[in-house]
């Protein structure tokens, strides 16, 4: 699917939750598939400028800790460095 999305989308933004398997399960009550996807978007996106990826603080789920440790890792391994630092509103 990312594929055929590819060939539409201009520009991707992407809400990873957390890249910390326990964290994001916690709060998702799924398994993560983050990791997976991200690979994925990084394989087929050329342009890495193309892509902002949001790593949001929940809170009483993760801390700003989390955040940074989660930023440096998605820069250093998938090569996007349009990774911000969002705050997550729970209604």
């Amino acid at each position: 699917t990312y594929k055929r999305l590819s060939l539409v989308v201009d520009y991707w933004i992407v809400d990873i939750k957390s890249m910390n398997v326990d964290i994001y399960k916690k709060y998702t009550k799924r398994e993560s598939r983050v990791e997976k996807q991200l690979y994925y978007l990084h394989k087929l996106i050329k342009d890495k400028n193309n892509v902002t990826i949001k790593v949001p603080y929940i809170p009483y789920f993760n801390e700003h800790e989390n955040l940074d440790i989660d930023i440096e890792y998605i820069k250093k391994n998938f090569g996007f460095n349009n990774v911000q630092k969002t705050k997550y509103i729970i209604k």
